[in-house]
């Protein structure tokens, strides 16, 4: 404290301080959503809602007890990233040089208040981003791993309940998540599916069109032309003599 400050200016800013450090309290109670936006990828969310949170006038916390109180902040999003990179082994999978854990243990390694935040925000983007990509890995993965049962059993039922068992996803939480990675229809695949196995048949053999029919998943003929000609704008039949020499 200055000697020359007015007695009211201090109690003024020590008010506002207390404030400010109340609310900063009661916002490390929103880790939860945080943490929701971390795990689930949402990297651009996480950096709007850190910096709301977290975003304070600095002169504030240039006295005795607001950088008291900007230990305590550090240590308690310190414990948060700790606890959220262990329980999920985090530390192995992402790069040392994203995570920079000597910041994450030692408050000494921040030079101001500003670059601790700017840190902390960081480093909870670096995990979303991590997060973001491999959700997609993983749904790569489940996607490929349904489409290879569909090319392998297209000759059996192939209903919606059936796939989505495959990866241990609700029926309508797979569609979805389907449509949103590949941009069409389950539904759609397997009938492209069908078709183009369909016109291989018909080309390469002379089985009659209600056995390619019932080799693509389709025991009604009649579906099954209605279907192609859609598709192909041929009947089966059209189709086959087309394909002759």
């Amino acid at each position: 404290m200055s000697i020359t400050e007015p007695a009211g200016e201090v109690r003024r800013r020590s008010s506002r301080l207390f404030i400010e450090m109340e609310q900063l309290r009661s916002r490390l109670n929103r880790f939860d959503l945080l943490e929701n936006y971390i795990d689930n990828g949402m990297k651009d969310e996480f950096i709007a809602l850190f910096r709301e949170l977290f975003t304070v006038e600095v002169s504030l916390f240039s006295d005795k007890d607001g950088r008291w109180f900007g230990l305590e902040l550090f240590f308690r999003m310190s414990a948060f990233y700790l606890a959220y990179m262990n329980k999920r082994r985090l530390f192995e999978g992402l790069d040392s040089s994203a995570i920079q854990a000597e910041k994450m243990l030692s408050p000494d390694e921040h030079a101001s208040w500003r670059e601790m935040i700017d840190y902390f925000c960081e480093l909870g983007a670096a995990l979303a981003d991590y997060n973001g990509r491999k959700q997609i890995e993983r749904t790569n993965d489940m996607i490929a791993k349904v489409h290879d049962y569909i090319h392998q059993f297209l000759h059996e039922e192939l209903s919606l309940t059936k796939l989505a068992g495959i990866v241990y996803l609700s029926p309508p939480y797979f569609s979805r998540l389907y449509k949103q990675m590949t941009g069409q229809g389950l539904l759609e695949y397997i009938n492209e599916t069908r078709i183009y196995k369909a016109k291989l048949l018909l080309k390469t053999t002379d089985r009659k069109i209600h056995q390619i029919a019932s080799e693509v998943g389709l025991e009604s003929a009649p579906y099954f032309s209605r279907l192609f000609r859609k598709r192909t704008g041929f009947t089966p039949q059209e189709y086959r003599d087309s394909c002759k020499p």
